[in-house]
């Protein structure tokens, strides 16, 4: 997947979390598109794209290019929204979709 392909999936993914804040979990999320997601890293093109293991293997982040960086962080916004009700479901998801607009991904090969 390359980097663009992410960036336009992933938004895909959290508009139509943005748009249905009743949807709780990404597993709830109309079939085709989370097919497309599930056998991924934290079902997210990003995490596909940016994640490493440490080298004790025992934990997993996403490096400093992913636009969401630290987005597992108490208070990010998929925190909000992970742990939120429908209003601060819908308001964190809006708030990464406007992230993923704003980031122009680096050119880089398939991963």
């Amino acid at each position: 997947m390359m980097p663009q392909e992410a960036k336009e999936l992933s938004i895909e993914v959290w508009t139509y979390l943005a748009e249905h804040p009743e949807c709780e979990q990404k597993k709830n999320l109309p079939l085709e598109l989370y097919e497309q997601i599930e056998l991924m890293p934290g079902q997210c093109p990003l995490c596909k794209l940016y994640m490493y293991k440490h080298f004790d293997r025992s934990a997993m982040s996403c490096g400093k290019q992913c636009p969401l960086y630290r987005c597992d962080r108490i208070g990010s916004a998929w925190d909000r929204w992970s742990n939120g009700v429908e209003v601060t479901r819908r308001e964190a998801a809006q708030e990464i979709v406007d992230k993923l607009k704003a980031w122009e991904p680096e050119n880089r090969t398939e991963v």
